[in-house]
């Protein structure tokens, strides 16, 4: 036990040596905030430095708040609450969750639901380090608070260690996943406005499909057009298909695989029906030039 706890403290400083300490927690400093479903325990021989247990004895899902960071003093792009975390009979898949609450009341969250010191808590585990990321991007406005949560889906027994907040010097740093193609941030902020965007302008151009395919006009645009639809779908499909190989966190291959799926369907069905309705149209010029030709 103390050959691991040593290891993991090494591992701690070697992290801080390229991370600025913004602020630290011991549990011991909690002692008398004991409540139900948490539990401060004082160093001991074989752990030494306080643990907060926290428990939930019911099989129902639980969130139980460990702590508020107010006014964390971040300062740079990229933060996180970093720890270690002990868990015994976790039913399901519980995680830690870090709420950056902002000045607007804005809330974004950070879960460890990935993989690596990202991982949910399921089983049993002895000590190990986690992290809780965030990466501002070009938000100007900095967190006001940091809320600490442990949820639990079902029973389970959580015990952490003392908690830092920490400000890396890069956010792959933070991530602690180098091989990720974009963070869970990135993809937060951006997937919903890629997603949307794309689905506003296969609207704007199954509407433009309509009202010009009807009268036979702008054949040659409106193919091409979703042709381009349906390249960029197969990419985005091939792309999510190959981040789910080579084992890509879900925020990574999801994304990719909806917008090559939904893209797909809709330009490939759409194709042929878009030829269809220009021969009809063209059938139709051609019936009227004849009816015109028997009248005169």
């Amino acid at each position: 036990m103390k050959t691991i706890i040593a290891v993991l403290g090494l591992i701690s400083v070697g992290m801080a040596g390229h991370s600025q300490i913004r602020r630290e927690v011991s549990w011991a400093d909690y002692a008398s905030e004991n409540e139900a479903g948490r539990h401060v325990i004082l160093p001991t021989h074989d752990t030494r430095f306080a643990q907060l247990k926290v428990d939930n004895p019911s099989s129902k899902s639980v969130t139980v708040h460990v702590l508020t960071f107010d006014n964390p003093g971040i300062r740079k792009q990229t933060y996180a609450v970093t720890g270690m975390v002990r868990y015994e009979h976790v039913e399901g898949k519980a995680y830690l969750e870090m709420i950056s609450v902002f000045s607007d009341h804005e809330q974004y969250f950070s879960k460890t639901l990935e993989s690596g010191i990202l991982a949910p808590l399921t089983g049993s585990s002895g000590w190990r380090r986690f992290v809780l990321p965030f990466d501002l991007m070009e938000t100007k406005d900095k967190p006001k608070s940091l809320r600490i949560n442990v949820v639990f889906p079902g029973e389970g027994v959580v015990y952490l260690g003392p908690l830092s907040i920490v400000e890396p010097a890069a956010s792959a740093e933070m991530m602690g996943a180098p091989g990720q193609w974009w963070s869970r941030m990135w993809a937060a902020r951006w997937s919903g406005i890629i997603g949307g965007a794309f689905g506003s302008l296969c609207g704007i151009l199954g509407a433009l499909t309509g009202w010009l395919a009807a009268r036979g006009k702008g054949r040659k645009i409106i193919l091409g057009a979703w042709t381009v639809t349906v390249c960029v779908s197969a990419v985005s499909l091939v792309a999510g298909i190959a981040a789910l190989i080579v084992k890509q966190p879900y925020y990574v291959y999801y994304p990719l695989l909806m917008l090559g799926f939904i893209g797909g369907v809709v330009g490939g069905s759409l194709i042929k029906t878009v030829h269809v309705t220009y021969a009809w149209a063209e059938m139709r010029k051609m019936h009227a030039k004849d009816m015109m030709g028997q009248i005169s």
